[in-house]
């Protein structure tokens, strides 16, 4: 994804890590730019 580290309170994802095909390489990446605390 295209932002830095911990750049985002909340991620909101609705119906599309289904059709994601590497989710674990997905994940990271919502992971990297989730804050501390930060909610999915």
């Amino acid at each position: 994804l295209p932002y830095e580290d911990n750049r985002f309170n909340s991620i909101l994802s609705n119906c599309a890590l289904e059709h994601v095909e590497e989710i674990s390489i997905a994940l990271s990446e919502v992971g990297r730019v989730l804050a501390r605390g930060g909610t999915l």
